[in-house]
């Protein structure tokens, strides 16, 4: 996995609903982003899962594909294995 050099996790959502704002702050309270639009009360706890679920899901996915790598692969593996390799190209992992 690689180093950390983001913003310590976990990261949640802080509305602020005199101002229409949600800011999302790390695990010490520092605001990281604030969103704001129609689409801020979905959007931000989205963000969130995603940004706490990162680390997680690329581990799986680099165990997932040293568990395929070398082996002789049916269609099917084939297909799991390229979705593997995709979803850690996407998370900067590849």
């Amino acid at each position: 996995m690689s180093e950390q050099k983001h913003s310590p996790l976990p990261w949640t959502a802080v509305p602020w609903h005199k101002h229409g704002l949600i800011s999302l702050c790390d695990k010490d309270d520092f605001v990281v982003a604030e969103l704001s639009g129609p689409n801020t009360a979905v959007n931000a706890p989205f963000v969130v899962q995603a940004v706490n679920a990162h680390a997680a899901l690329v581990e799986a996915c680099q165990a997932a594909e040293t568990w395929f790598g070398g082996s002789v692969l049916s269609a099917q593996e084939q297909y799991i294995f390229g979705l593997i390799r995709t979803a850690l190209a996407q998370a900067g992992e590849a």
